[in-house]
């Protein structure tokens, strides 16, 4: 690893979209609560979708949703680098967001000016039980 931490969603960032395994117990988390302090959890009904969605933002335009299902966010998180930056979690944002996320569901967030990389992108996988950060690279 490099001894580079990067703690999530200090920058500008907006996220695909997700399903969470229970829409009552995820508007209801005080954690959750507490994070819409700093950011939008947006939440929305796609046509032909039976349950609500969920994306975040802060600082920039939500993405067009759009769902990331777990096998490509494993392949992603498989395909860890050396210089990936190792994460701190220490608000907890990624715990949170792990905790509610539909088990065969990932989360892509992409984040600009996180201090862990000024100059660049950051970017964040998850699935329940994984995550990777990475630097987009050249």
């Amino acid at each position: 690893m490099t001894g580079k931490f990067a703690r999530p969603l200090q920058g500008r960032f907006n996220c695909t979209a997700f399903h969470v395994r229970d829409v009552g117990a995820f508007n209801a988390d005080p954690q959750v609560i507490a994070f819409q302090a700093i950011a939008s959890v947006l939440e929305g009904q796609m046509d032909g979708d039976p349950v609500p969605c969920f994306a975040i933002a802060r600082g920039i335009d939500p993405r067009p949703p759009f769902f990331i299902m777990r096998q490509p966010s494993e392949l992603v998180i498989s395909e860890r680098r050396d210089d990936d930056p190792e994460i701190d979690d220490r608000d907890g944002w990624i715990g949170m967001l792990q905790r509610h996320l539909a088990d065969d569901e990932g989360i892509i967030i992409t984040e600009w000016g996180n201090p862990a990389a000024p100059d660049g992108q950051l970017n964040w996988v998850l699935t329940f039980n994984d995550v990777r950060c990475y630097v987009e690279h050249a």
